[in-house]
C-alpha cells in the first residue's frame, strides 16, 4: 500500500499533462476532464445521484452495463471489443482465440504449421498463432509459460555473473 499514493500521483500527472497540452491546442481543459467525469460517475450511478432503487449488487452491475449498452448506441460489445489491447501478444491471442473459437490444435499439426510457414515476418505470425493454439490443447497459458521460461532463463544466466 505504501507505493500506491507515488503510482496514483504518476496517473495524475498524466492527466493533468494531457489537459494541458489538450488546452494549448484549444481542444479541451483539466475542467472539462474534470466536468467529464463527473458527468460519467453521475449518469452510470443512478442509484446513489438520482432517483433508481436498487436491491443490491448484482441490480447495481445490471444498470451500470445496461447504461454502458445505450453509451454504445444500444449495441452490445462483442467479445472481441472487450479484448484490451495492452495485454501481452501471447495472451491477447490466446483470448482472440477463445472468443473466436478457433485454434486448439495437436502437436502433430503445430509441426506442420511450423514446417508450412514462410520465412519472413507472416510466417513467424501465422506459428506464434499456432504455438497459443497448441498451450491452449494442453490446457496451459503461452503467456505465463513465457513468462516462466524467461525468468528461469534470466536467473540462470545472472548466476554466471
Amino acid at each position: 500500500m505504501q507505493d500506491i499514493p507515488d503510482e496514483l500521483g504518476d496517473v495524475l500527472f498524466q492527466v493533468a499533462f494531457h489537459a494541458v497540452i489538450a488546452e494549448e491546442s484549444g481542444a479541451f481543459g483539466y475542467a472539462d476532464v474534470e466536468n467529464a467525469v463527473c458527468e460519467k460517475l453521475i449518469r452510470r450511478h443512478p442509484h446513489i445521484f438520482g432517483e433508481v432503487t436498487v436491491s443490491g449488487v448484482d441490480e447495481v452491475l445490471h444498470n451500470w452495463n445496461e447504461i454502458k449498452k445505450l453509451e454504445r448506441g444500444g449495441r452490445e460489445k462483442h467479445p472481441l471489443e472487450r479484448i484490451p489491447a495492452a495485454l501481452g501478444a501471447l495472451e491477447r491471442e490466446r483470448q482472440t482465440q477463445v472468443a473466436t473459437n478457433v485454434g486448439k490444435l495437436e502437436k502433430g499439426e503445430l509441426l506442420e504449421q511450423v514446417q508450412n510457414a514462410s520465412s519472413d515476418a507472416k510466417g513467424v505470425q501465422d506459428v506464434l498463432s499456432a504455438v497459443v493454439a497448441w498451450a491452449r490443447n494442453l490446457g496451459l497459458n503461452p503467456e505465463l509459460e513465457l513468462r516462466e521460461s524467461t525468468a528461469e532463463h534470466i536467473k540462470q544466466e545472472l548466476e554466471q555473473v
